[in-house]
């Protein structure tokens, strides 16, 4: 099986921004990575930098054995100077963004879509609060039963 030409930043990126809840928290400005030069951290929105941490590849599918997983991985950077409050303002969203699909995975092409780790990278001492998100995407190939 060859990785299909698939773009998983894309259907990250697609998804949040059509998604997002303006009246849960301001919605930041997303874009992958690298599409931004130089960023403006103190723009008053806060910054969503997406970005492929681990291309598509085969894994093993359920405990039957009877099927593969295609999975991948996109990093979500989240960075505001606005205090900690909106960088967990910012996060919450996002988690509330990725259980959603995770309960509902329909029309999305995907069988399973849930953030996996959140490491924390704050540096008070410049006064960036960021969180880094990992987001893990999973299609099943069945192998029986094509």
């Amino acid at each position: 099986m060859t990785s299909p030409d698939i773009d998983i930043v894309g259907v990250i990126l697609d998804f949040l921004n059509t998604n997002w809840n303006i009246e849960n928290c301001p919605k930041p400005i997303i874009k992958r990575v690298e599409e931004v030069k130089r960023i403006n951290v103190k723009s008053s929105a806060g910054y969503i930098l997406l970005y492929e941490s681990s291309g598509l590849h085969i894994s093993r599918g359920d405990v039957q054995w009877d099927s593969r997983d295609w999975a991948g991985s996109v990093s979500a950077d989240i960075r505001t100077v606005n205090g900690v409050d909106h960088v967990n303002q910012i996060y919450t969203e996002l988690d509330r963004l990725l259980l959603t699909l995770r309960r509902d995975v329909t029309g999305t092409g995907w069988h399973k879509l849930e953030g996996t780790d959140r490491m924390n990278l704050t540096n008070k001492a410049v006064g960036l609060w960021r969180y880094v998100v990992e987001i893990k995407l999973v299609a099943r190939k069945k192998l029986i039963g094509d």
